[in-house]
């Protein structure tokens, strides 16, 4: 029988990955109307439109991976650079999606080999279990519909991926126009735009003409300024950690610039970290406030099933 989602991996997490009870229930399908339609671009190759208007926090597209790789699994070289490693693990799908598989982009040409090529622009990172050891894995997942979807700094798509369905998803974070691409994240949103297109350039070999990368200098300088200053908290965002000279203001001030610069995503997780500092401070009425905001961010973010709002 033909498979129909490859798993690259590790025999024992496979055989672990295949007992799983979402197997047992109905593969989730998208709405009939779909939001969208694919579309030859003269500049970009093949982009997602939307076909009417979509509000704020509606599901856009969701679908099953194709391919699902253990990132760190180790392959011979002489198996991977050549292709035969993915042929011969692509062999188990039906003709229909190898043939889908073939037809998505490999923007590395003749520097890769074409199926290393089309996983490596295609893949992006999803979160799966842990292996059966306990140890915490990263994975690549190939959606062959959401992969059509360009890069925008200021994306109006968020992708999340849903563990409970085992499927990938965009959820729009601001209202999108009839007729307006649907753009989702390839790159460090928090950094300047020549670190960002030295970025896109590295890995999808191309160069960002979006709106923001299209500023003039002062207005990207400006642009580049309010991305650095949220960068630079990512950090402490990560480890949980507050400079002594953090205050409230300045949470505000980095929330109005996020707003600015369509950084939605870093938004909801200011919200987050401002919660802390808010708690921190013995400021309760600030911190709920944050949470509420939070919570609403999320849930626009990765819709009513995201585990942030827990």
């Amino acid at each position: 029988m033909d498979a129909a989602i490859v798993i690259l991996d590790h025999l024992d997490n496979i055989r672990e990955i295949s007992r799983w009870d979402l197997w047992k229930r109905p593969e989730p399908v998208p709405a009939p109307d779909l939001p969208f339609v694919l579309e030859e671009s003269s500049t970009k190759g093949m982009q997602m439109v939307a076909r009417r208007s979509i509000q704020q926090g509606e599901l856009i597209a969701l679908e099953r991976p194709l391919v699902v790789s253990r990132t760190d699994i180790a392959i011979a070289e002489d198996q991977s650079t050549t292709g035969v490693f993915y042929r011969a693990a692509l062999s188990g799908l039906s003709a229909e999606k190898r043939r889908t598989f073939l037809s998505l982009c490999n923007s590395f040409g003749s520097e890769e080999e074409r199926l290393v090529g089309i996983l490596n622009t295609n893949c992006c990172t999803i979160p799966l279990a842990p292996s059966p050891s306990g140890i915490p894995t990263a994975y690549s997942g190939l959606f062959p519909t959401l992969c059509r979807a360009n890069h925008d700094c200021a994306p109006n798509a968020n992708f999340f991926f849903n563990p409970q369905s085992f499927t990938g998803q965009f959820h729009a974070v601001r209202p999108i126009a009839k007729g307006e691409e649907i753009t989702v994240l390839y790159s460090e949103l928090a950094a300047s735009r020549q670190e960002r297109r030295a970025e896109l350039l590295q890995h999808y070999k191309f160069v960002c003409e979006c709106k923001t990368c299209s500023l003039p200098p002062a207005l990207a300088e400006l642009s580049d300024t309010r991305r650095r200053a949220i960068g630079d908290l990512i950090p402490l965002m990560h480890q949980g950690t507050y400079a002594d000279d953090m205050t409230i203001a300045h949470l505000d001030e980095l929330l109005d610039w996020a707003t600015i610069e369509g950084l939605y995503a870093l938004y909801a997780e200011l919200l987050v970290y401002g919660y802390g500092l808010a708690i921190k401070l013995d400021l309760h009425v600030q911190a709920q406030k944050w949470s509420r905001m939070a919570a609403a961010a999320f849930k626009i973010l990765d819709g009513a099933d995201s585990p942030r709002l827990n």
